[in-house]
């Protein structure tokens, strides 16, 4: 799996290198037809059990998408639609050495393992096919100009994964336990983006629900919101 995702980052960002190596130029900026996007946010689990408890800056998100950009010819052009795809890498990390496991029954808890756990995560990667539309307030300078979006943002399960570091005999040691984890295989939800030129904050709050519908944790339906910075490549 990590091939596979170095392999789409790759293609990423082969397109970009080659939007702007033949894009022409308007009033001193490329003219390219697309924009890549890096994304950094933190993620929040709404309606989630007690013992879900994580921490800020550890439970993150990293976007990469690319873009396609289409005019709408209204209002001079200050509308626009933008199709994408890339990828998003969801983190979760667990306070109290708490970590994801399946019970005697087969249901989700969080659990002590009886030894010194140094760090546990749950991670979750998707690919993601954002459609958003964009308002510019000025079409000519998107480098200076003020910008504000609203999104849908469908997605699909690629892998899902608990890494947990601990302390065994005096060393450190580190496992990976990669499962479906009762996750839904399809997700989707909203977003919005307000900022100047490619500096931008963003927020996205995923609809559907993290587990499938009563195998959450303890049982529990998670919804996530995400906020963060958004920075545009070109």
């Amino acid at each position: 799996m990590k091939k596979s995702l170095l392999s789409g980052l790759f293609a990423l960002l082969t397109l970009a290198a080659f939007a702007q190596n033949n894009a022409k130029t308007s009033k001193g900026r490329p003219n390219i037809p697309g924009t890549f996007l890096v994304e950094i946010g933190v993620n929040r689990a709404l309606n989630a059990s007690d013992t879900f408890n994580i921490g800020l800056w550890g439970s993150r998100s990293l976007n990469l998408y690319y873009q396609h950009d289409i005019k709408i010819p209204i209002l001079k052009g200050k509308f626009s639609f933008h199709p994408g795809l890339g990828f998003s890498m969801e983190r979760y990390k667990f306070k109290d050495a708490l970590v994801l496991e399946y019970d005697a029954n087969e249901e989700l808890q969080m659990q002590r393992l009886g030894i010194p756990v140094l760090k546990s995560q749950f991670i979750a990667n998707y690919i993601d096919a954002p459609l958003e539309l964009r308002f510019s307030a000025n079409p000519d300078d998107q480098a200076r100009t003020f910008k504000t979006s609203i999104g849908f943002r469908p997605g699909f399960r690629i892998s899902s994964f608990t890494k947990v570091k601990y302390e065994e005999n005096g060393e450190t040691k580190q496992f990976k336990s990669k499962q479906r984890w009762n996750l839904n295989d399809f997700r989707y939800g909203v977003y919005a983006r307000i900022g100047v030129g490619n500096v931008n904050l963003f927020g996205y709050y995923n609809l559907s629900t993290n587990f499938k519908e009563g195998e959450g944790i303890q049982g529990k339906d998670i919804n996530t919101l995400t906020i963060g910075l958004s920075l545009g490549g070109f």
